[in-house]
């Protein structure tokens, strides 16, 4: 079970949940732990599916919050984040977030994310929304802290094209 928590300053409290108990196992009681409390520098609204990476590294993104503002549709809040939540090194201690891309920053950039799935070679593919959505990739540093690195890969463009993609998957040949 997974509880990811958001605070905002409306004092709405939006939250994600995942659960992936086996098949084969009864369910019981179900316990509920908040594993991270987003603020507006890191993001706010969690929103959208979620994607595991390497040693139970999560990834997602937020609606709003971030270093950007000035998206078209702004309330202020940011235009969102692509985040990822690395698992405590020992139980019960803290997780640990990092904002990997603050939506906004460039021109031609999507921005409201709504959640990632992850291609074979580590690569993050989201849509955003903000005129008719795009498809974005977020391709991961050479190496280990470096920055991420953004491209967006198709820009809708409403009728007679398709508009605001809802959730992105992948198949087996990559193809979104």
């Amino acid at each position: 079970m997974l509880l990811v928590r958001s605070s905002s300053s409306l004092g709405l409290v939006p939250f994600l949940c995942l659960m992936w108990p086996a098949a084969s196992q009864q369910i019981g009681a179900q316990t509920f732990r908040t594993l991270y409390t987003f603020d507006a520098s890191q993001g706010v609204s969690p929103s959208g599916n979620l994607a595991m990476g390497r040693n139970g590294v999560i990834y997602g993104t937020t609606g709003e919050g971030g270093a950007y503002t000035q998206c078209p549709e702004n309330d202020g809040l940011g235009c969102g984040t692509a985040y990822s939540l690395t698992p405590p090194a020992s139980p019960g201690g803290a997780w640990t977030e990092a904002v990997l891309w603050s939506f906004g920053g460039t021109p031609g950039d999507t921005y409201f994310p709504y959640g990632v799935t992850m291609g074979r070679d580590g690569v993050l593919y989201g849509n955003g929304g903000g005129g008719c959505g795009a498809i974005f990739s977020l391709t991961p540093p050479a190496s280990p802290g470096g920055a991420w690195t953004e491209a967006v890969l198709y820009q809708f463009k409403c009728a007679p094209d398709a508009a605001n993609p809802y959730q992105l998957v992948i198949d087996g040949n990559g193809v979104l």
